[in-house]
This record gives C-alpha cells, sequence and structure tokens, in this order.
C-alpha cells in the first residue's frame, strides 16, 4: 500500500482472502462506513464471484 493512500491494493490477496473481507463487512464483523452497506446488497454467492473476479486482476 502506497504511504499516501488509505485505500489498501488488492493486487496480491487471494479470492480467499477478498471473500471473507467481504462477508466481515456484509455481516458487521469488519467497522466501515460504506462497504457494509454494499455488501448486504449481495448473496454470499455473488460476494464470492466479485471476489473471484477482483483476485484475477
Amino acid at each position: 500500500m502506497d504511504s499516501k493512500s488509505s485505500i489498501p491494493s488488492l493486487k496480491d490477496l487471494s479470492a480467499q482472502r477478498i471473500r471473507q473481507a467481504l462477508l466481515d463487512f456484509k455481516y458487521d464483523k469488519k467497522p466501515a462506513t460504506l462497504m457494509p452497506r454494499l455488501a448486504k446488497g449481495y448473496s454470499d454467492a455473488e460476494l464470492a464471484a466479485v471476489a473471484e473476479y477482483l483476485s484475477r486482476n
């Protein structure tokens, strides 16, 4: 992560790690302002698909 950025890079994260982070946001296990609201709009399977896609790019 760039020292000037507060947004972590997804570049080297596995699909599993991204998926778990998204599920943690969805089920209020990880505090944030916007991500929990966004994650709650998707099923667990949809979040897994997003994680898989993001881990490839």
